[in-house]
């Protein structure tokens, strides 16, 4: 999915910088995608459960998992490419299982907006609820800053539409 909102003009380090703003704000360690900042995040029997897809301890699924993640909190083995992929996966999902239980989220954007031809320089700040929340964290997930940033922007009750370019990007937090 993608956003319902005109396309802002972004320069790729500011996007950069949006996007490892807003996935650091919501994800917190876990956006380093380590298996020990993951571990820390969910804990290691909930790691393993998730991976495994059983609470039957006896199952081949549990132990293989527990093992695979065993050997890479010891560091004998690192996860591949599909492991992390799959470690990636679970932390978001876990994330956003969390954010959407608690129903609220808290963002504020510092930036230089433009809107016409004059520069709007401020903090867009918004508690995002409902259907806003659900778009913010699918835009996240999709791997879209600027759709998360335009969710933000509605909320905060500036049409994005309305805004045409984000130059800069300052303070970004999430609660």
């Amino acid at each position: 999915m993608s956003s319902p909102y005109d396309e802002w003009e972004i320069p790729d380090p500011v996007h950069r910088d949006l996007e490892q703003g807003l996935m650091e704000g919501v994800y917190g360690a876990m956006a380093d995608g380590s298996i020990q900042s993951v571990v820390d995040a969910i804990g290691k029997q909930e790691l393993i459960l998730m991976m495994a897809g059983t609470t039957d301890k006896k199952s081949r699924a549990y132990k293989s998992a527990r093992d695979k993640v065993g050997r890479w909190l010891k560091g004998s083995r690192r996860p591949s490419k599909a492991g992390q992929q799959l470690l990636d996966s679970l932390a978001k999902k876990f994330k956003r299982d969390q954010v959407m239980a608690r129903g609220s989220l808290s963002v504020s954007i510092s930036g230089t907006f433009v809107t016409s031809k004059k520069p709007w320089k401020g903090k867009m700040s918004a508690t995002l609820t409902g259907t806003a929340l659900a778009d913010f964290m699918d835009a996240l997930e999709g791997g879209d800053p600027m759709w998360a940033a335009q969710v933000v922007c509605q909320e905060y009750g500036m049409d994005p539409d309305v805004v045409l370019e984000l130059t800069e990007v300052g303070e970004i937090s999430v609660s």
